[in-house]
């Protein structure tokens, strides 16, 4: 990968990178600016790459990876959304495909037995910026999509 020297999956918005910093950088085009509080002097390895948005985002735009507006991004053939929160799926987890983020959340969420709950008559939208905002929301949302214990999914 051209922004943090690991492995790449693919070549994807000009540059030759894994699938973190795609994501990453298809979370950014969505998102308003990152404010930098480290000068932009941070050296972005696989290791360090989610400590600083700002220089992983500058890092991205020094590769040449060139800003799209997300509904002009185009998906290879084995690639799709996680039907939770908008991010990129990397598989069918539960018997949905998600990303790795929410399985692990839905995860979490069988193996808990606190209560969840919302200060927003459940009604928050969950996309990969706000999905930990409301843990309540998301999880009816996993609960919405399909998602289930057996992993078969009853949509």
């Amino acid at each position: 990968c051209v922004v943090c020297k690991e492995p790449a999956h693919g070549y994807n918005f000009g540059a030759l990178v894994c699938l973190p910093c795609k994501s990453f950088y298809i979370r950014c085009s969505k998102e308003d600016v990152i404010y930098s509080k480290c000068r932009g002097q941070c050296d972005i390895t696989g290791e360090n790459r989610i400590r600083c948005q700002y220089c992983r985002y500058q890092q991205c735009l020094k590769v040449g990876m060139k800003p799209q507006k997300p509904e002009r991004y185009m998906f290879a053939f084995d690639e799709s959304l996680c039907m939770v929160c908008g991010d990129l799926s990397n598989g069918i987890h539960f018997g949905v495909g998600t990303c790795e983020g929410c399985k692990k959340f839905f995860r979490r969420c069988l193996l808990e037995s606190s209560k969840l709950i919302c200060v927003n008559e459940r009604r928050c939208k969950i996309n990969p910026k706000t999905r930990n905002r409301c843990r309540l929301c998301r999880y009816l949302k996993c609960l919405q999509v399909g998602m289930s214990k057996s992993g078969e999914s009853n949509c």
